[in-house]
């Protein structure tokens, strides 16, 4: 009985994800707003040991396992698309050499669901004027009962 409703929760989830998901994109460490509910605290030993790696093999933000699932709004992210002139289908347009750099108004809640230890590194790592980090974009959810158990952690 227990495992039909883990498989009915994966199910929920995997729904949400292919439903809520809207592309990957660059995005400037500054506009992350808000963190999930069960996004830890920034631990120094591991924003130092993040830092180190950093140092010695780079960052590697682009790889698609380093990226940071983000929740935005479907209005914030219309108005981002817009002022970073392109079109929802360049969110997918993978064939590039550079993701697009998605420029999201400071009035827009960008949430990060996890990774907030290489947001910090980041930040105190990268250059003033090279601060971006890849993402993947998800809308903003009325799913609850996966936020409030976690379950979008696991991206």
């Amino acid at each position: 009985m227990r495992q039909s409703r883990i498989d009915q929760k994966d199910q929920q989830l995997a729904s949400y994800l292919h439903e809520a998901y809207r592309g990957t994109a660059r995005l400037c460490l500054n506009r992350v707003s808000g963190f999930g509910p069960f996004v830890r605290q920034p631990k120094r030993e591991i924003i130092n040991h993040l830092k180190s790696i950093f140092s010695e093999d780079g960052c590697r933000r682009l790889a698609p396992q380093n990226r940071i699932p983000i929740t935005i709004s479907e209005a914030g992210l219309a108005l981002a698309l817009r002022g970073s002139n392109l079109s929802a289908k360049d969110l997918f347009d993978l064939s590039n050499d550079t993701l697009p750099l998605l420029k999201v108004p400071q009035n827009i809640e960008v949430v990060c669901l996890h990774g907030r230890q290489r947001i910090e590194a980041g930040r105190e790592y990268l250059a003033p004027d090279d601060q971006w980090w890849a993402v993947d974009i998800y809308l903003q959810c009325s799913c609850a009962n996966l936020i409030d158990s976690g379950e979008l952690n696991y991206l």
